[in-house]
């Protein structure tokens, strides 16, 4: 589920974006700005590829990722590291996704 909310309530929790994830608060999901600038509109995209990543067990990680906690990356690339993440999390073999079929283990 995602849900759109004022800016304002999530900033209160200290936040521009949450993922609510098992078990679930709240009702679960995730929540998104919905009441954004046109200026600040450009983040939108990023800002919800990082929050699904956190919905599927990815942490965050430093330098040009979508999943810097930062947001400073234009990267919104899945990477081979995303999926070992996801499958340390999710009991299953990073080797049978494509992606990671060609990088270094």
């Amino acid at each position: 589920v995602i849900r759109g909310k004022p800016l304002s309530e999530i900033e209160d929790l200290g936040f521009s974006a949450v993922t609510y994830r098992v078990p679930w608060e709240n009702g679960g999901g995730i929540e998104l700005p919905n009441d954004l600038s046109p200026k600040a509109e450009k983040w939108m995209l990023p800002l919800t590829l990082h929050e699904l990543g956190h919905a599927l067990s990815l942490e965050h990680q430093d330098g040009e990722s979508v999943m810097n906690s930062s947001l400073k990356s234009s990267d919104q690339r899945i990477t081979c590291n995303y999926i070992r993440q996801f499958c340390r999390t999710n009991d299953c073999d990073a080797a049978s996704f494509p992606i990671c079929q060609s990088c270094d283990s």
